[in-house]
C-alpha cells in the first residue's frame, strides 16, 4: 500500500486481489515463440502503447527497461488506448485482467480484432482496501474487518 494514501486514510484489511495483469493485441500482430513477458516484448518491430505517467509495477518496468521494446506513451484512458489498437496506432497494451475483459466486452463485435494474452510469468496483481477517512472510529474499521472473508 502506498505509504502517501496511509498519511490521509485508515485501510482495511485486504478486501480483493486484482489478477495477473495481460495484454490486449491486435490480432494481426506475430509474436515471438513462448508467453512470458520477455519473450513477447522482444518480439521485433513490437510497438508496446503505455499510459504516461503510470507505472505497470517494479516486474513489468524492470522488463520494459531491460528489453527495450518501442513503447508508444499516450495520457489516455485505457478505454481510448484500446481504440488506438485497432487503428493500428500501437500493438500491444497492458491491463489488469479483469479491466482487459471488461474492454472487450465493452468494444463488441470490434473485440474479434483482438486477443488477450496472459503471460507465464506474472504474478497475481495489487491487493484492495477499503479506505476509511481518519475521522472513521477504530471499532468501525475493526467492525468491518471482521465482516471481510477475504484470503
Amino acid at each position: 500500500m502506498a505509504h502517501e494514501r496511509i498519511a490521509f486514510a485508515n485501510f482495511t484489511k485486504p478486501i480483493y486481489r486484482d489478477g495477473p495483469v495481460v495484454a490486449l493485441v491486435r490480432r494481426d500482430v506475430v509474436l515471438g515463440p513462448g508467453r512470458k513477458l520477455e519473450q513477447v516484448l522482444a518480439t521485433p518491430g513490437l510497438q508496446v502503447l503505455v499510459r504516461g505517467r503510470y507505472t505497470y509495477g517494479p516486474h513489468i518496468e524492470s522488463v520494459l527497461r531491460r528489453v527495450k521494446p518501442d513503447l508508444v506513451a499516450s495520457p489516455l484512458r485505457n478505454s481510448q488506448l484500446v481504440e488506438r489498437l485497432i487503428d493500428k496506432r500501437a500493438d500491444l497494451m497492458f491491463a489488469s485482467e479483469e479491466e482487459g475483459a471488461h474492454l472487450l466486452r465493452q468494444l463488441g463485435s470490434r473485440a474479434s480484432e483482438l486477443q488477450l494474452l496472459r503471460f507465464s510469468d506474472l504474478l497475481p496483481g495489487t491487493e484492495r482496501y477499503i479506505a476509511c477517512n481518519r475521522n472513521v472510529p477504530d471499532e468501525t474499521i475493526e467492525r468491518l474487518n471482521n465482516a471481510i472473508t477475504f484470503k
